[in-house]
């Protein structure tokens, strides 16, 4: 019995210092593979777990999503890997592989698992990747700040303690809860008196400051179903349309696949462009 292997992907393994099988290549230098398609496991709305990295090969991405409900971030309903994929494009992943999903998709930070996984309760999973800091040990000094809230939506009148992050130079977090702050933001979304900040009487949406010392972090407030923009724009001219991708970028109008956010006069809704 005769067996064929490929020099150049023994040369890829050998020069690997890490490596760890998963599903499919489900993205390829920017671009959605046929195995998004053409496997059930791949197309069907589920919980995800995959790996990527950047264009330049410098950046990890590592990415769970849920198929549960949250008692942070919500419901959760899962997604086929084609939506997984366009996801991590906006966050400039370049390559992706799919890996097990269901009660596997599971991320732990920390030595704990921070999602909610489909199961009751987490599970031994056979396989995963750890990333562990190799940064000196000690080193405490604050260096960049930020919010402990995925997205912070309040009704009118209501008041908000933010929960601050403290990491230190080699982004490893050094204080979970950072008391020692100011606040700042602009009239429109509401006010603040030392570390809480009261919302507005009207719908609006704008940038809350945090700030120690030198170092300053900001998240945008919606109030009372506000535009989850940067502000609010009232205008009797004809409306002008603006774009933003989903980090909050203002961009063109789109043609690449993927999701959005338009801006139009009062009006500020979500767009899909397939």
């Amino acid at each position: 019995m005769k067996a064929a292997f490929s020099i150049l992907t023994a040369c890829l393994i050998m020069a690997s210092s890490q490596a760890i099988g998963g599903n499919a290549v489900v993205m390829r230098k920017g671009e959605l593979t046929e195995h998004n398609y053409n496997e059930d496991y791949n197309s069907m709305v589920y919980s995800r777990t995959a790996y990527g990295c950047s264009e330049d090969g410098k950046t990890l991405y590592m990415i769970v999503i849920d198929k549960s409900t949250d008692p942070v971030y919500g419901k959760s309903a899962g997604c086929p890997t084609s939506v997984m994929c366009e996801i991590a494009k906006h966050f400039g992943c370049w390559n992706m592989s799919n890996f097990d999903a269901g009660g596997s998709a599971e991320m732990m930070i920390d030595y704990e698992i921070v999602n909610k996984t489909t199961e009751a309760t987490p599970r031994p999973v056979a396989n995963g990747w750890m990333v562990f800091s190799i940064a000196p040990e000690g080193d405490t000094r604050l260096a960049s700040l930020e919010f402990d809230h995925p997205q912070i939506n309040l009704q009118a009148g209501e008041t908000f303690t933010p929960v601050i992050l403290g990491y230190n130079i080699y982004g490893e977090l050094i204080n979970k809860n950072i008391t020692d702050f100011t606040m700042s933001c602009p009239p429109e979304i509401g006010s603040c008196n030392g570390k809480v900040f009261t919302a507005g009487k009207i719908p609006a949406s704008a940038l809350l400051t945090v700030s120690v010392g030198n170092l300053s972090v900001s998240k945008t407030v919606s109030v009372a179903g506000g535009s989850g923009i940067n502000g609010v724009l009232v205008d009797k001219q004809p409306a002008h349309v603006e774009y933003y991708n989903i980090s909050g970028v203002k961009c063109r109008k789109p043609d690449t696949p993927g999701i959005y956010i338009r801006h139009e006069g009062n009006k500020t809704d979500k767009i899909i462009v397939n």
